[in-house]
This record gives C-alpha cells, sequence and structure tokens, in this order.
C-alpha cells in the first residue's frame, strides 16, 4: 500500500531526515482536516467573542453561527493553510492564501449543511457516542466539503 502512494520507507533508526520520507500525500491530508477543525476553532472563538446575537449568518439554520465567526474561521483556516501549504508543501504563499480564503467558506458550508439535516429532522444532536458534542457527526462535519475543496485546488495546481 505504501507503493501506492508513492511512499518510501525511511531508514531506521528514525532520524531528523525521516520528514523527507513522508509522502506529499499524507501533507494534503493534513492540510485539509487542520484547515477545517482550525474554522471551526477560529469560528467558535472568534464568533463567541465578538458576534453574539450582532450579526447573525444564517438564524433559521443555525443560530448560533454569525458573520464575525465566519471571518474568524477564515483567517484561522488562511493562516492554517500558510503554515502546512507554504513550509511542508513548499507552495507558494499566494495559493497557499487562496487556498484559506475558499477553504474557511466551505467548511463552515459543510458545519451549516449538517445543521441543516439535523433541523429537519427535529434533532439536537446527530448521537448520544460525544455528549454535550452533538454527536460524532458534528465532530466531523465540516471537513465534509473541506477535504472537497483541498483534493480539487490539489489537482488544479497539479
Amino acid at each position: 500500500m505504501l507503493h501506492l502512494r508513492g511512499a518510501t520507507l525511511p531508514p531506521w533508526p528514525l532520524t531528523a531526515d525521516m520528514w523527507n520520507y513522508i509522502p506529499p500525500g499524507v501533507w494534503w491530508l493534513c492540510l485539509a482536516l487542520l484547515g477545517a477543525w482550525s474554522t471551526d476553532t477560529g469560528a467558535f472563538h472568534i464568533g463567541k467573542a465578538f458576534g453574539i446575537r450582532v450579526h447573525p449568518l444564517l438564524p433559521r439554520i443555525s443560530p448560533g453561527k454569525n458573520i464575525e465567526g465566519l471571518i474568524g474561521g477564515t483567517i484561522f483556516a488562511t493562516v492554517t493553510c500558510l503554515l502546512i501549504g507554504s513550509l511542508l508543501l513548499h507552495l507558494p504563499w499566494y495559493l497557499c492564501l487562496l487556498l484559506g480564503i475558499i477553504l474557511g467558506p466551505c467548511s463552515l458550508a459543510g458545519d451549516l449543511s449538517e445543521s441543516l439535516i439535523k433541523r429537519e429532522a427535529h434533532a439536537k444532536d446527530s448521537g448520544t457516542i460525544m455528549p454535550g458534542h452533538g454527536g460524532i457527526l458534528d465532530r466531523c462535519d465540516s471537513i465534509l466539503f473541506g477535504v472537497i475543496i483541498v483534493y480539487t485546488f490539489m489537482l488544479i495546481i497539479g
């Protein structure tokens, strides 16, 4: 399976050069996951600190989301894309900036789509495995669109 991903095995014992043996696909996956999760984190903290009931985003779908959270999530996603994309994938900074600006709202769209599904089903949470967190689907809803965006971006830039 490692050959399918283009990986080579690192030398043993592991040294500082082991980072050269990690295939780029792993870093792209890290970029997608951490970018989506940082969007959630930024939207939550910035939205809670600056936007409580000030500028609601889509109150009929998710009353707690606001425009300040959207901006904060996009900023967090952009910083994450700049760090991972430029340092680990060696992408130009302007492409990382563009990806972050696109990834933030798309990750929030995944969150909103899952909230819409819960609203239509008249359910507060999507499961009981993680009480207080809204269920497993709430933990991975921003990844739904985020991974697609990063994958498409990766195909476009080659």
